[in-house]
């Protein structure tokens, strides 16, 4: 299934093929989902101070840097960058992303099952598919 992992103000290296102005970012992602060529939509937006009024930018791609590991994104303002991932997974929510990657940053203590996969799209669709367990006030509770 198709899902989505989103940075906030960054942006790789990547072919952009077909740009649309004005459109708001869930219509961007929408087009890119669809198209079968895009591997990512950069979608950009500034607020026109003289008019209240949003001017957006979505640029999709049918090649991204955010595939390398290796590749390190570069700073941008108002951006919102969405690669887009095939993913194992009946977990996927409704949501315009399923992850959101903050670059040089983790989240501590939350490390609850150690799961070894050979791609990062097979790591995704193991965290979606994982089972939590959790005890709160002595009762049971399973959380997706």
């Amino acid at each position: 299934r198709t899902a989505f992992e989103k940075l906030t103000d960054f942006d790789y290296r990547g072919n952009t093929y077909y740009t649309i102005k004005n459109l708001s970012l869930y219509e961007c992602q929408g087009w890119c989902r669809e198209e079968p060529d895009c591997q990512a939509a950069a979608f950009s937006f500034v607020l026109n101070p003289l008019i209240p009024v949003q001017e957006t930018l979505c640029q999709l791609q049918n090649e991204t840097s955010s595939n390398n590991p290796s590749a390190a994104p570069q700073r941008s303002v108002n951006m919102y960058y969405m690669t887009k991932l095939q993913l194992r997974s009946e977990n996927i929510c409704l949501r315009p992303w399923a992850f959101e990657r903050v670059p040089n940053k983790m989240i501590r203590g939350l490390d609850n099952a150690l799961i070894y996969t050979s791609t990062k799209e097979a790591c995704l669709a193991a965290c979606l598919n994982e089972l939590l367990y959790t005890r709160t006030s002595g009762r049971e509770n399973w959380i997706l």
